[in-house]
């Protein structure tokens, strides 16, 4: 088996929640018809699973749709709080806390460096939906960007890439413990729609769009780079690029390996392969074709217990 059976995926383009066995995706349960929707992917994300609960937060709307994966049951749409609808925005999870930053503000075309934290109590029932959702502004971030990338590393979130307010692509951390952002080794170029991959206590940043300005205006392509983030040295590491070029990658960690599972290429539009970047060996593995897989719309995650 490529990688654990633990490792779960959200597809919007099919309305299905997949987990993975026996070398496929299998499908486990099907997203309220409100979510099935490609447009959605751009204005929600989709957390790691806390105490066997998935969660999906509509940042365009501000309402929250929870699935219980042992019942398999959805709540009904649970309103957060208008005041910070915003599109294109990132989303993880931390210490049972969901943390949404970024994004592009209704009406506006300007990025935003806003940052809440949702948590989520009480059962969840389609029946009898008892959960609440309290929402925390959170300091702002350092920069403000949207189609960024961010993760839980250890006990902190990290955000890396996007579209910034600042010449250079950018990555931060914020420490729940002391309520701040810190800034983090900047990357070479600007890139947005990054794979950022935690793994332990350090974390992978994979491919991307590029993004420059000439004389003909900006002009993206999509990048091969893999780089690893040293804690000690605080400095990023360059690693084996990627076999092809891609972005909007969706990666997961496991079993001492990194597995892309869906993405973007100029070429083919879609990643028709499971790539997996074994770190002990140092070398990239193209494994066979995975059907009816595409990104964006395909949110992949592995299954996490935050207590």
């Amino acid at each position: 088996m490529p990688f654990s059976k633990s490792v779960r995926a959200i597809n919007f383009l099919d309305g299905t929640l997949k987990a993975f066995s026996g070398c496929t995706w299998n499908t486990i349960g099907i997203l309220p018809p409100e979510l099935h929707s490609n447009n959605l992917f751009w204005q929600s994300r989709v957390c790691s699973e806390v105490n066997g609960k998935v969660f999906i937060v509509n940042t365009a709307k501000m309402t929250l749709h929870c699935l219980d994966v042992t019942s398999r049951e959805w709540t009904g749409e649970i309103p957060i709080d208008t005041r910070y609808r915003v599109n294109l925005a990132s989303m993880a999870c931390c210490k049972g806390r969901i943390y949404i930053s970024g994004g592009v503000r209704d009406g506006m075309v300007k990025p935003c460096n806003t940052t809440i934290s949702l948590l989520v109590q009480g059962q969840v029932s389609c029946k009898t939906c008892k959960t609440r959702v309290r929402v925390k502004q959170e300091p702002n971030m350092i920069y403000k960007r949207f189609s960024h990338s961010m993760v839980c590393v250890g006990q902190r979130v990290v955000v890396c890439g996007g579209e910034l307010n600042d010449p250079k692509s950018s990555c931060e951390m914020f420490d729940p413990v002391t309520r701040s952002w810190y800034q983090l080794k900047y990357f070479s170029q600007c890139r947005v729609f990054v794979g950022l991959i935690p793994c332990m206590n350090t974390m992978f940043v994979l491919g991307g769009l590029s993004v420059k300005e000439d004389e003909s205006g900006i002009v993206s392509s999509e990048s091969g780079a893999v780089s690893q983030y040293d804690w000690h040295t605080k400095r990023w590491e360059s690693l084996p690029r990627l076999p092809v070029s891609l972005s909007h990658i969706q990666a997961v960690y496991s079993n001492g390996s990194l597995w892309v599972v869906a993405a973007k290429t100029l070429s083919a539009g879609r990643l028709g392969c499971l790539l997996e970047y074994n770190l002990e060996r140092h070398l990239w593995i193209i494994h066979r074709p995975i059907p009816d897989i595409a990104a964006p719309g395909f949110e992949v995650f592995p299954f996490t217990t935050i207590r």
